[in-house]
């Protein structure tokens, strides 16, 4: 282990959490205890429950040099959902690498606005509405679109067409 990993080895999950947090607050992150408790939570494999139950839990040399790795990679400026790989969009948890966007939290209101035209249009059509998501980054528009079509029924006999979304978005990749 290298002498700053060392620095900043931790005994238990809480008190890594807390040295994060430090770091993180020292180094003017806005949001350095959000982002604390997610990469403590990712480079220790336990949710928000978990970093509760498991808090006295003692952390292993392997889980500090993964702290250490996240925790530098975000004191370089690197975004936590690039570091975790996940990127949260419309409630939803979306896979990301660096081979796609990120999802923009303001493009929720392209996913409400067309929610909102899709239910207009269901009102005066009686045929299934199909929604494409073209060059949109990780189909976050299909993915978040479909599934709340789907979940309104105008009438009894109205079918959301789900698989058109899905095949157009898998044969895109």
């Amino acid at each position: 282990m290298t002498q700053i990993a060392q620095r900043h080895a931790h005994h238990t999950v809480e008190q890594a959490q807390i040295n994060l947090r430090g770091r993180f607050k020292e180094a003017d992150i806005s949001t350095y205890e959000l982002d604390a408790r997610v990469l403590t939570g990712f480079a220790l494999s336990l949710d928000d429950i978990g970093l509760i139950k498991h808090a006295s839990r003692g952390v292993t040399e392997q889980e500090n040099k993964i702290l250490e790795k996240v925790c530098l990679a975000r004191l370089e400026g690197k975004p936590v959902s690039r570091i975790i790989g996940v990127k949260e969009f419309y409630s939803l948890p979306f896979h990301i690498s660096p081979a796609t966007l990120d999802p923009r939290p303001d493009s929720e209101c392209l996913v409400d606005s067309a929610l909102n035209a899709a239910e207009k249009l269901a009102k005066s059509k009686s045929k299934p509405l199909r929604v494409l998501d073209l060059g949109t980054g990780v189909w976050v528009f299909a993915d978040c679109v479909c599934p709340c079509l789907q979940a309104k029924s105008y009438s009894g006999q109205r079918t959301w067409d789900r698989y058109f979304c899905k095949c157009l978005a898998t044969s895109a990749h």
